[in-house]
């Protein structure tokens, strides 16, 4: 068969940092909030694993870790360069030292968030390329004393009349998290007895055919526990070559792979334990006042402490998981309470500009929060405007932004406050102006976000 988009890329998504899944139309779960149908079967269990792993792994990592406090540190600096007007004045405040940071948060966000941009010609299936020769490519931060690490591969496409064709294809970090959740989603839609959809190699299937490569003996369940292993590194491709070959030289004298993998996973856990306490309080101290965008960012770091302590015990805990589930689906639930859940917003059918149309939804974890749900809005609201300005090179001006599909706001189908009704242009293209528009005492997301976003007078924000 054809290898296609991924199921789950067509059916959900993952908005990184936002922590929020977005389930399309056709995955209609939640669509009628008076007859909850819920995720039913196999395949939907799956893409709905798939896409919650993707949140697991950004709060149980340590590159979720680095990634998280990466955004929060741009946030961080961002706020800097907010002018009398409440507005950004881009880069050009900044000192020559602030923006070098900035372009260092910038570079590694868009390393661990932005997939490689590599083509293959036509629909291959992962049996038909095949990976001759690897090589690690590290580009260095400017500035910063780490790197990060591109696996280039020198590869090629088979036919089956027998012709290939050569191809350069490249694994990042995205490649590496998106063929991990691809592998676990596999093994949890076959434990349930259902049939598993085929995917297309990039970015989906390159862990295993390098696996297929590098460590010929490995399983994909096992190439799997190699892809978890890497993730506790804020460069997970800078060592998932020297994962792959301890564990196919387990494998080779006969052991299970596992047990060279777990070792080495703690240690690196271990290694990295003093950085995550002390990374976790500095965000933390990012947030000193008690107000809902605090509240959101405490929660996340609770989050984090709790998974990495569930880490230190069993650093491939996913397996487990999926044992779970496969018993009782309904697990799912309890699973959610014990490592966290993320928003949730359902898109449905209808006007793309019908207020309401859409809808958003925590998943429950105790007692409903109305200042910790609207901090958790505001904090995706603040990181999404934050966005909209950064370029390679540091910020742009909010006077620069373009107006487009990406500028909207982010809530702009879920809303109901009233500046939705009364002002949808506002909120379809320029939603941050939404800060100096009266708003009747009801001040939206989007709103608090951007009001709050510059730092008490003669207090400079201080980044990460």
């Amino acid at each position: 068969m054809l290898a296609v988009a991924h199921m789950s890329a067509a059916s959900a998504s993952y908005l990184a940092d936002c922590q929020v899944i977005t389930l399309k139309w056709d995955f209609a779960a939640f669509a009628d909030p008076s007859n909850v149908r819920g995720v039913d079967g196999p395949t939907e269990i799956g893409v709905f694993f798939h896409e919650w792993l993707h949140y697991l792994h950004n709060v149980s990592t340590v590159l979720g870790l680095s990634a998280f406090g990466n955004q929060v540190g741009l946030w961080s600096e961002f706020r800097n360069t907010i002018d009398s007007s409440g507005l950004s004045a881009g880069s050009s405040v900044l000192s020559t030292e602030r923006l070098e940071v900035v372009q260092q948060l910038v570079a590694f966000m868009a390393a661990s968030r932005f997939r490689q941009q590599d083509a293959i010609p036509g629909l291959v299936d992962v049996q038909q390329l095949q990976i001759e020769e690897v090589q690690a490519v590290e580009t260095p931060l400017v500035g910063a004393e780490v790197a990060l690490t591109v696996l280039v591969c020198q590869s090629k496409i088979l036919q089956k009349s027998g012709a290939h064709e050569r191809v350069t294809v490249r694994i990042g970090v995205v490649e590496i998290l998106e063929s991990l959740a691809v592998i676990l989603e596999g093994e949890l839609i076959h434990k349930l007895g259902g049939s598993v959809p085929p995917a297309s190699v990039i970015p989906y299937e390159l862990l295993v055919a390098l696996g297929r490569s590098r460590a010929p003996s490995l399983t994909p369940r096992e190439l799997a526990l190699c892809g978890l292993a890497s993730l506790q590194l804020s460069d997970p491709p800078g060592k998932l070559l020297e994962i792959l070959d301890l564990a196919e030289g387990a494998s080779s004298t006969g052991k299970n792979p596992r047990y060279a993998l777990v070792p080495w996973t703690n240690e690196t856990l271990k290694e990295h334990e003093k950085w995550v306490e002390k990374t976790l309080s500095q965000i933390e101290g990012v947030f000193p006042v008690d107000e809902p965008f605090a509240r959101a960012i405490q929660a996340t770091v609770k989050t984090f402490r709790n998974d990495f302590a569930a880490r230190r015990k069993d650093p491939f805990f996913e397996l487990d998981i999926i044992s779970e589930l496969a018993k009782d689906v309904q697990r799912m639930n309890d699973i959610i309470r014990s490592f966290g859940g993320c928003c949730i917003v359902q898109e449905r059918t209808g006007d793309p500009n019908g207020v309401a149309r859409d809808l958003m939804s925590d998943f429950a974890q105790g007692p409903h929060d109305e200042s910790l749900e609207f901090g958790l809005r505001k904090m995706h609201a603040s990181f999404r405007f934050v966005s909209l300005h950064t370029t390679p090179t540091g910020f742009r001006s909010t006077n620069e932004i373009a107006v487009r599909e990406a500028t909207k706001c982010p809530f702009y189908r879920v809303c109901l406050y009233p500046l939705r009704e009364v002002a949808p242009a506002v909120c379809a293209s320029e939603p941050w102006t939404s800060a100096s528009m009266p708003d009747d005492g009801m001040p939206c997301w989007y709103a608090t976000a951007v009001r709050d976003m510059r730092p008490p007078t003669g207090q400079p924000a201080s980044g990460l």
